[in-house]
């Protein structure tokens, strides 16, 4: 049976038809509460907007406002003379502050300290937040120097913290082990310290150890570095417990023992002969410095015994006016302060302390100091880049026999 097609529209499809029309054909209108809620909206939004800047302009000048008080701190901090050489000084005893320079690198920051211009650096490491050097000064072919100096990196560049150095003349009827220095822990003062340093002078030592008392007694192994033409350093970092009485043990390949030292001084410089050599110390008299140097061309003119404010450890100098051929016409001579010492150690110390006092002093010339025995030379050079007359004080020195 066929199925028959209703000609009806359905109910449904006449009310599509009607919205297709006119979909929506009464008017709507908001209620008045929501009106005057919009009104109020809109009102308060730039009020809003005000405020929300205020307080992002507000916040922004804080943050700067921080930073520029940051900024001004580190400045104060590490800037020469600020907070942090108050800090060294007041360490270090010194009346005054000291004012340290900022360098570009660790050796800059050094060579500006010590207005050293004769300096090599024969190794440096990373150590205790910043960089430990090791330094020989000068060019001497007899005897030796070494030099340990600690910079850190600051924000405004690299800064010098601590170190000190030594010389010291061949040994006269001994054969030289090694030879040492011992630097305390400062209060107040970071770095590498306390340290035992030297360098080893003869071929049968392998390795070295350091003693200590106290509460951290015991035996450390010396870390040692070869630099150069076969030429070897060593230093150890004793704990910060570190107390007298100190030793050191020089071992040659097969661990035997063929030197050893004793001492109780936490600031101490020494050589260390091999077992079986008897140490002499060289001493020389201000006859010897003056045949010496006369012996090289160099023509001195003395000026008398320096003042006071020259004087190392009590011990005054013998000020000459030098001249070479270079400087033979110069108004206003390059001077040569001669101390004489009662011993190698008391030299020593007296060139430790003059370094020290050259990071307080202002002054138009460059010192370059020479160190022989119980003598210390310092040569008031006019030149930092060609200082007329240090070679030539170098090798007089340098042909002077004990």
């Amino acid at each position: 049976m066929a199925r028959r097609i209703s000609d009806n529209i359905p109910e449904e499809d006449r009310v599509i038809g009607r919205l297709r029309s006119n979909p929506f054909p009464e008017e709507r209108r908001p209620s008045e509460e929501r009106i005057a809620f919009i009104r109020q909206r809109a009102v308060e939004a730039p009020g809003r907007a005000r405020t929300t800047g205020r307080r992002w302009i507000g916040w922004s000048a804080a943050v700067l406002a921080c930073l520029i008080l940051m900024a001004a701190v580190v400045y104060a901090y590490d800037m020469p003379g600020g907070i942090a050489d108050w800090r060294y000084s007041r360490a270090a005893g010194y009346p005054g502050t000291v004012s340290i320079p900022l360098g570009k690198t660790p050796e800059d920051a050094v060579r500006k300290f010590r207005r050293s211009p004769a300096m090599q650096v024969v190794h440096q490491e990373s150590a205790a937040g910043g960089v430990m050097m090791f330094i020989k000064r000068g060019g001497a072919k007899n005897g030796t120097d070494l030099q340990l100096e600690f910079v850190r990196r600051t924000w405004l560049g690299w800064k010098w913290v601590m170190g000190g150095g030594y010389g010291i003349s061949p040994m006269s009827g001994a054969d030289e082990a090694l030879n040492f220095m011992s630097m305390p822990a400062f209060p107040g003062i970071q770095g590498p310290f306390p340290i035992v340093f030297g360098q080893i002078s003869n071929p049968a030592v392998a390795n070295v150890n350091v003693t200590i008392g106290g509460r951290a007694a015991g035996s450390y192994g010396a870390k040692i570095i070869e630099y150069g033409d076969g030429q070897k350093l060593w230093y150890v970092l004793p704990p910060s417990a570190a107390a007298p009485p100190y030793g050191i043990e020089a071992l040659n390949a097969q661990g035997e023992m063929v030197a050893a030292a004793a001492f109780d001084d936490q600031r101490d410089v020494g050589a260390v002969p091999m077992r079986g050599t008897e140490f002499k110390e060289a001493h020389f008299r201000l006859g010897d410095i003056i045949t010496a140097l006369e012996g090289q061309r160099l023509q001195l003119q003395p000026s008398g015994a320096g003042s006071s404010s020259l004087a190392i450890n009590n011990v005054q100098p013998n000020v000459y006016g030098v001249e070479t051929e270079e400087t033979a016409n110069r108004a206003d001579p390059e001077l040569v302060c001669i101390y004489i010492f009662k011993s190698v150690k008391a030299r020593t110390g007296g060139a430790e302390a003059y370094r020290e006092q050259m990071g307080t002093a202002r002054s138009n010339t460059y010192p370059i100091l020479y160190e022989k025995g119980n003598v210390l030379v310092i040569y008031q050079a006019a030149s930092k880049e060609k200082p007329a007359a240090d070679h030539t004080i170098q090798a007089a020195l340098d042909r002077l026999n004990p």
